[in-house]
C-alpha cells in the first residue's frame, strides 16, 4: 500500500526521468512549480480570461457540472452540456455566485486565450490529442472515481486537494457503476455500511498553483476545491506496454467486470504505441509470469464472443446470466461476501459457463466444437474459489485457441 506520492522540483524534472520512473511503471508523480510566474499559465485570472474573449460570440459548447444537496451523490450524473457563446460562456464559469458547480471547455473552442496553448514537449506523444481541458469552478468537490486513461493535470489558480487509492483498493472502495465509488465523501466513510473501507487510506495531496500532477489510469481519486480556480488537463489513453509493465494492473484485473475488459483492449489497441493482436497480449502476460491476468483477460475476450454468437442466432442470454450481476452486488451491500468470493465472482465463470450451455442446448455450434466447449466451461464450473483453478499456460493456450476458432464462426452456415 502506497503512503506517498513522490514529489520533485521543475529542476528535477525531465522527460527521460519521467518515462522511466513514473509513466511506464503507472506511478503518479507531483511536479512543484512545473511553470513559473513567467510563463503564460500565470496570467490567467478571471479577468484575464474574460478580456480574452471580450465581444467575442462564436458558439461554444461547455460542460455544467452541479454539486446536489450533500454535494456528492449523483454528482456524476448531473453534468450537461450547454451552448453559448464564447464570451457569455466564460462570463458564467468564472463568476457562479453559488458556487458548487464546475464548468469544462475544450481548450480548442477557446482560441482567443493569447496564444495557442502548447502542450508540453514531454507530453506529445502520450496524449490523444494536442487539446487541453479547461476547467474553472468555485468550491465544489468531484466524487471518488477513477479514469481509464492517463491525466496530465496542471494547476493553474487556486488550490484542489487529491485523496488518492491505488488501483489495487479496488472493491474496497465499493464501484458503483462503470468507473465511481459508491462512498459519497472519503473523509466521512460509514464503516458499517462500508466495513471493506477500513482496510485502505488514502494519500492526501494539495496542489498548488504551478503545480502538476500525473495521475496513472484507474487511479482512485476524490478531489476538493476550497474556493474559485482554473486547472488545465490532458488525457491519454494507456499502452499496451505501459499496462504490461504496471504491476497493480494485474491485481485490478482480478476485480474487473469482464465488459470493462473487452472495451479497456478495443481502446488500448486502437490508441496505443503498438498494434498488439489479443494472442500476442495473452503471451506478453504469460510470458511474465501473469498466469491469471492473462486468463481473465482470455476470459474476457472469449465470453465477448460466445454472447456474439448467441446475438447472431437470434437466443438471448438467459435472465440467470443477467441477474448474477444484480445479485452479485447485493450479496456485497448485505455484506455477505468476503473479498476473496469477490475476487471470485467477479471473473464471470458462472456467466461464461451460461453462454456455453446456451450454445451447446441450441446446437449453434457444430457438435464437435459444442462438446470441447461444454467440458471446458463445466471444468471453470466446477472450481469453488480462487485455489481450485491452477491457471497454466496451457490452460490459458486452450483458451485463446477456443477464441480463435470461434472468431471465424459463421452461426448461418451452422444453422443451414
Amino acid at each position: 500500500m502506497i503512503t506517498h506520492i513522490d514529489e520533485i522540483s521543475v529542476q528535477e524534472f525531465n522527460a527521460r526521468l519521467f518515462d522511466k520512473q513514473y509513466f511506464i511503471p503507472g506511478k503518479p508523480l507531483i511536479v512543484r512549480n512545473f511553470f513559473i510566474e513567467e510563463d503564460k499559465y500565470a496570467r490567467w485570472t478571471p479577468e484575464f480570461l474574460m478580456n480574452a474573449v471580450k465581444g467575442d460570440d462564436r458558439p461554444v459548447g461547455m460542460s455544467v457540472y452541479t454539486m446536489s444537496e450533500d454535494k456528492h451523490e449523483q454528482f456524476f450524473r448531473s453534468g450537461v452540456r450547454e451552448d453559448h457563446g464564447l464570451q457569455e460562456a466564460m462570463a458564467l464559469a468564472v463568476a457562479d455566485p453559488e458556487g458548487g458547480k464546475y464548468y469544462n471547455l475544450l481548450e480548442s473552442s477557446i482560441p482567443a486565450l493569447v496564444e495557442k496553448v502548447e502542450i508540453p514537449a514531454f507530453l506529445t506523444d502520450k496524449t490523444n490529442s494536442s487539446e487541453g481541458y479547461l476547467w474553472i469552478g468555485n468550491g465544489n468537490i468531484t466524487p471518488l472515481h477513477f479514469d481509464a486513461p492517463n491525466n496530465f493535470y496542471f494547476q493553474i489558480k487556486g488550490s484542489k486537494i487529491f485523496h488518492i487509492f491505488e488501483p489495487s483498493h479496488y472493491f474496497y472502495l465499493y464501484p458503483s457503476g462503470s468507473n465511481a465509488s459508491a462512498i459519497s465523501d472519503v473523509e466521512t466513510i460509514d464503516q458499517q455500511k462500508y466495513p471493506l473501507a477500513k482496510h485502505v487510506k488514502p494519500v492526501v495531496v494539495r496542489l498548488e498553483p504551478g503545480d502538476f500532477l500525473y495521475l496513472p489510469p484507474f487511479w482512485w481519486h476524490q478531489v476538493e476545491s476550497a474556493g474559485a480556480y482554473i486547472s488545465l488537463n490532458y488525457w491519454g489513453y494507456p499502452r499496451v506496454e505501459q499496462c504490461l509493465c504496471y504491476p497493480g494492473f494485474y491485481e485490478l484485473l482480478r476485480h474487473f467486470e469482464l465488459g470493462i475488459l473487452i472495451r479497456m483492449y478495443e481502446r488500448t489497441n486502437k490508441h496505443g504505441a503498438e498494434d498488439f493482436t489479443i494472442r500476442e497480449v495473452v503471451q506478453m502476460l504469460l510470458a511474465r509470469g501473469y498466469n491469471w491476468a492473462a486468463y481473465i483477460f482470455g476470459m474476457a475476450l472469449f465470453q465477448d464472443r460466445l454472447y456474439e454468437i448467441l446475438e447472431d442466432a437470434g437466443i438471448s442470454p438467459s435472465a440467470d446470466i443477467i441477474s448474477r450481476t444484480e445479485e452479485f452486488f447485493a450479496r456485497m451491500d448485505r455484506q455477505e461476501m468476503n473479498l476473496d468470493n469477490i475476487r471470485y465472482e467477479t471473473l464471470g465463470e458462472d456467466r461464461f459457463y451460461d453462454a456455453s450451455r446456451l450454445l451447446h442446448t441450441h446446437e449453434v455450434v457444430s457438435r464437435e466444437t459444442a462438446d470441447r466447449l461444454y467440458r471446458f466451461a463445466s471444468f471453470l464450473k466446477q472450481a469453488k474459489s480462487l485455489d481450485n483453478v491452477t491457471v497454466s499456460p496451457q490452460l490459458v493456450n486452450d483458451m485463446m485457441d477456443f477464441h480463435e476458432e470461434l472468431a471465424t464462426y459463421d452461426v448461418r452456415a451452422v444453422q443451414a
